[in-house]
């Protein structure tokens, strides 16, 4: 077959073409800081890349529900240290108020009125709220799970439902404490203490102190097991964001150019397209067309 200077210079043509596109391709890789611009580029990295991606949002799904376990955890145990510091201090007013040197007046005015103000205290601190939703009540998070009817009587108004937030695919962990198991206990020991000591009743003022300290013992173990639930989020925090740069990292990896290598094999294709194009008017000396391409 006759080779014609026009199949030639086809040829050349269609040579310069696929270098200016190899060019092209790696200018965008540059300039965006990718291996790949599209999946059918790499087929193998890009289905290693889509499946760290999927890790990553699953990591981060977990993590925002860590934080939330972490955050309300964290409100729960500052109420149980206000809850112990309140029942510290009624024990140590009932314990004086057995005091057989103490008159009816001091019991009715003073202690009482104190036991009164941490009783009201203590109310609040069962209702507390984290972001707008009360803690203690149970799936209903949205009124308070503690009232008083009656200046003697305290409710519970919550349910016994237990929340849970996922922390890996296998670890679940309960946030919530129950108040009536946690704090009802304690705030009818100390209406009963209140109303003992305005009636100057020692026998159920002493029944009221035994009431106020197994509360607090009661208190005291929930809060350990709040401490204890802490901690599990806590490392399972840790081990989140350890996963999530790991993972971050293999990403980098499989999808990151390494900017020097790109320059270099850019130049590279460069010089090679400028060599191809000089052989191409040497060997075709009489068209102008390469001279119009430099």
């Amino acid at each position: 077959m006759r080779i014609t200077n026009k199949m030639m210079s086809d040829h050349a043509v269609r040579h310069l073409s696929e270098n200016m596109e190899q060019i092209a391709r790696m200018q965008e890789r540059i300039a965006s800081g990718k291996q790949f611009s599209a999946p059918s580029e790499d087929p193998v990295g890009a289905s290693h890349s889509l499946s760290l991606r999927s890790g990553l949002r699953t990591l981060e799904a977990f993590k925002t529900s860590t934080q939330q376990a972490n955050d309300w955890l964290t409100a729960t145990e500052s109420a149980f240290q206000q809850m112990e510091d309140l029942a510290t201090r009624a024990v140590t007013l009932v314990t004086r108020g057995l005091n057989d040197t103490l008159g009816a007046g001091e019991r009715a005015t003073s202690l009482a009125t104190e036991v009164d103000g941490i009783l009201a205290h203590a109310m609040d601190t069962a209702n507390s709220t984290h972001n707008g939703q009360f803690l203690f009540g149970g799936f209903k998070v949205q009124s308070p799970p503690f009232s008083m009817p009656a200046s003697s009587t305290v409710v519970y108004q919550g349910d016994g439902g237990v929340m849970l937030r996922s922390l890996s695919p296998a670890q679940n962990v309960p946030i919530n404490v129950l108040g009536d198991q946690a704090f009802l206990p304690f705030l009818e020991a100390l209406v009963q203490a209140r109303d003992a000591l305005q009636a100057n009743d020692p026998a159920t003022l002493r029944t009221a102190l035994n009431g106020l300290q197994s509360a607090l013992t009661t208190m005291n173990q929930h809060r350990t097991s709040v401490g204890a639930r802490l901690r599990q989020v806590q490392v399972a925090s840790d081990y989140l964001s350890k996963t999530e740069i790991e993972t971050q990292s293999l990403l980098s990896k499989k999808e990151d150019l390494n900017l020097a290598e790109g320059i270099s094999q850019l130049r590279g294709r460069e010089n090679a397209y400028q060599a191809a194009l000089e052989v191409s008017q040497r060997a075709i000396s009489a068209m102008g067309l390469f001279d119009y391409l430099r």
